[in-house]
């Protein structure tokens, strides 16, 4: 990894089509092996440059492909659409006990339960501990746009050595996308929730379908049953994911058992009134145009 130095006329080289007046920054050796974007340069010269948040999001998720191996696609259009990010602590209303007081502190892109001391604004926490998101400390939590990339970076991990642990070898020998379907009810339904191994449960069936093979049957079980038509459009998008690296004949019949579900999830919003009317709407238009790229 070599090093180089920094003149105006690499920024330009990197940039070519600004038309802004750039103070030219000489002589200061830094590592340009990962500067490639705009952005990225910006991004090494934080003190000379704002980066907007839009640009370090983009900044983020190249990362995240290159750090964790999973596809833009996925990330933009699945993990990061579906868990938004959000830099302070919130409420995410999910209540799994009737005694709740409230559901799970969450943060970053859906990074729950527990924080690293370095990210609570409080000299009662070390750096270095991990800690629960409590109410005491909940208003505390305030990340940058990079802490949370590091937490779904590390979250991301987590999952795929969960993943790993419980599916096996069979696993790691499913195509990417199943994979990545896989990931992605790990991150639905919890980094921390447990494989529960119940003969009738989807993610049982699923392992079954790994150990065989049988793709198909594995994309039509990354989808689990759920009241909530949010939950139930997500199940949707992952589906058409899971099915993304299948050949073309296994992708027709996919959807085409897929259909029934497709029309429960559309009339779970037209049971909202108007707005689920609009919400139907809309998630039509982004069934067709998922569906769509597949090119069937």
């Amino acid at each position: 990894m070599g090093l180089d130095t920094v003149t105006n006329d690499i920024y330009q080289k990197n940039d070519a089509t600004s038309t802004k007046v750039i103070t030219p920054i000489k002589n200061i050796e830094v590592d340009l092996s990962d500067v490639k974007t705009h952005a990225d340069y910006k991004l090494k010269f934080h003190d000379e440059f704002n980066l907007s948040e839009k640009e370090q999001i983009a900044y983020g998720i190249r990362q995240t492909v290159e750090k964790t191996g999973l596809s833009k696609d996925y990330l933009e259009n699945i993990l990061l659409e579906e868990e938004k990010l959000r830099l302070n602590v919130y409420d995410d209303g999910v209540k799994y006990h009737e005694n709740d007081k409230h559901g799970t502190y969450t943060v970053g892109y859906g990074h729950a339960k527990t924080i690293l001391g370095k990210y609570i604004d409080s000299p009662l926490y070390k750096p270095d501990v991990k800690y629960y998101i409590t109410e005491n400390n909940k208003d505390l939590i305030t990340l940058s746009v990079k802490d949370a990339f590091e937490l779904l970076q590390e979250d991301i991990e987590d999952a795929k050595l969960q993943a790993q642990e419980f599916f096996g070898e069979s696993f790691n020998e499913a195509p990417k996308s199943i994979q990545e379907a896989i990931i992605d009810i790990i991150f639905n339904k919890g980094i921390d929730a447990p494989f529960i191994e119940k003969t009738d449960s989807p993610t049982y069936l699923l392992k079954k379908d790994l150990e065989k093979k049988d793709y198909l049957s594995a994309a039509l079980h990354t989808v689990y049953k759920t009241q909530n038509a949010g939950l139930k459009k997500r199940n949707m998008f992952r589906f058409l994911h899971a099915i993304k690296d299948l050949p073309k004949n296994e992708q027709r019949k996919a959807i085409k058992k897929f259909e029934p579900e497709k029309i429960k999830t559309s009339q779970a919003y037209k049971n909202k009134g108007f707005v689920g009317y609009i919400k139907n709407l809309y998630f039509l238009m982004c069934w067709n145009y998922a569906k769509g790229k597949l090119d069937l």
